[in-house]
Parts: C-alpha cells; sequence; structure tokens
C-alpha cells in the first residue's frame, strides 16, 4: 500500500497533504527520505513531525467502511482523554476500534455526532471541499431581528476569519428557537457567531450532517445505525471522495 493511502487511512491528513509533505521532504521511513511511489511494509518506522509509527499489517488490509451514529448527551467530552476525569464519547463507542470523530461538538453542546472506521473517510467527511451541510438547532437569548438573520447569513468576522450561516430561521411554534445550516466545523463558530450580533445560545444540538440526522427516536448516549436512505448516501460519499 502507498505510503499517502496508509497515513490518510490512520487519520493523520489527507492524501493530497502527505503528498505535499513527501515532496517537502519531510516524510522519513526507517530513517530515509521516501518518494511518492514508497510501499509501506509491515514493520516499517514512519516518522513525520511528532508522528513516529510503525506500521501494522491491521492497517494495511481494506476494511469496509462503517459509519455510525452517536447522540451525544451534553456534558460529554469529545476526546480519547481528559484531565478533568468527565466523561468522554469514546467510552461509549462499540469495541473494538479504531473509531474516528467526524467534527467535534464541546461538552455544553448536544446532538448528532458521526464516528467511522477508517481515518480517510472521516477527513473526507469534514473537508471544506465536500460542502456538507451541518444543522442545528439552537436557543438564543433572545429573539434575532431580521437585519441580524441577514447579517449572520452573509458575512460575520470572527478572530480566525470569516463565517456564516448559509441558512438561518425560527423554528415554528418557538419564540427563541432557530434552525441554522453551515458548511463548517470550526471551534464554537455557532456560539462566536451569534455572539457576534450581541446574543447569547442558551442550548445547542446538532440535528444534521450531510444527509445523515438525528431523528426523534435516537436517544442520548445510543448508538445507532445508519437507515437504508442514508447508508445509499455514504456508498455515494464513498464513490465520490474516492474513499471507496
Amino acid at each position: 500500500m502507498r505510503i499517502q493511502k496508509y497515513l490518510s487511512k490512520l487519520g493523520v491528513g489527507s492524501r493530497r497533504q502527505v503528498e505535499k509533505a513527501i515532496e517537502s521532504k519531510h516524510i522519513r521511513v526507517n530513517d530515509s527520505v521516501i518518494g511518492l511511489g514508497y510501499e509501506v511494509a509491515v514493520g516499517d518506522l514512519v516518522v513525520w513531525h511528532d508522528l513516529v509509527h510503525k506500521v501494522k499489517a491491521s492497517v494495511l488490509k481494506d476494511v469496509a467502511p462503517i459509519l455510525i451514529k452517536y447522540h451525544k448527551p451534553l456534558g460529554q467530552v469529545c476526546s480519547k482523554a481528559d484531565d478533568q476525569g468527565r466523561p468522554l464519547v469514546f467510552d461509549f463507542l462499540p469495541k473494538p476500534g479504531p473509531w474516528f470523530m467526524v467534527g467535534r461538538l464541546d461538552i455544553n453542546t448536544s446532538g448528532l455526532l458521526l464516528f467511522v472506521n477508517r481515518g480517510d473517510i472521516a477527513h473526507a467527511l469534514m473537508h471544506p471541499s465536500s460542502g456538507l451541510d451541518r444543522v442545528y438547532h439552537m436557543k438564543i437569548s433572545s429573539p434575532l431581528s431580521e437585519e441580524q438573520i441577514g447579517q449572520l447569513q452573509r458575512k460575520v468576522v470572527l478572530d480566525d476569519g470569516p463565517a456564516h450561516f448559509i441558512s438561518l430561521s425560527k423554528r415554528p411554534k418557538h419564540a427563541r428557537w432557530y434552525v441554522g445550516t453551515m458548511q463548517e466545523g470550526r471551534n464554537r463558530v455557532v456560539r462566536r457567531l451569534i455572539e457576534k450580533v450581541g446574543k447569547q445560545v442558551v442550548k445547542l444540538r446538532r440535528v444534521g450532517y450531510g444527509e445523515i440526522k438525528l431523528h426523534k427516536d435516537h436517544d442520548p448516549g445510543a448508538i445507532v445505525s445508519l437507515t437504508s436512505k442514508e447508508q445509499r448516501w455514504f456508498t455515494r460519499f464513498l464513490v465520490v471522495s474516492r474513499c471507496a
């Protein structure tokens, strides 16, 4: 297996990122600089920045892609370790792994969280070029004006660059609840956008990622498989993103 495919399956970067690192001579295997066509073998020692990894036979195998849906409750941390001893989302996943998280939700955000068994697919699902919608239900401290809704759908300059909602509207029969859609997953981006117009997000829940939905009967803390419709979408995504 070529090294760019192997490292992307580990989830440490996309194939293109690995190719750029190889071209810049930033990746060494068995203490030697390698080229784009290098085929890794079991036992090879790969060094790239802080990554020191011995090639494993289990990763060299092409495993069937599996995507699962998790309803993250409030209070869980999207990490594999926490120095404060808080519950971790990875503690509640099926064994054995590995599982790669698709995006993150902060500790005070609940809702749909996706996990996949291959790092290259997780990277493709998160990459901006995929153009996948993230849909959120949010309760705001006080109602948004039409002017504020328009501003949030145009461009708001944040500390790490501009951002905006693709769509933002009030939920029917819910005075301070809104549904917002965006195509990026920067840290706390929904909360920071709302703060820019002088409001606060009181409650935040992700209800959609691409064509994957959080259904009403999906209880917090539960893991469910994709519906047949969602599985068909995921299969098409794998082909388009060249992860199949």
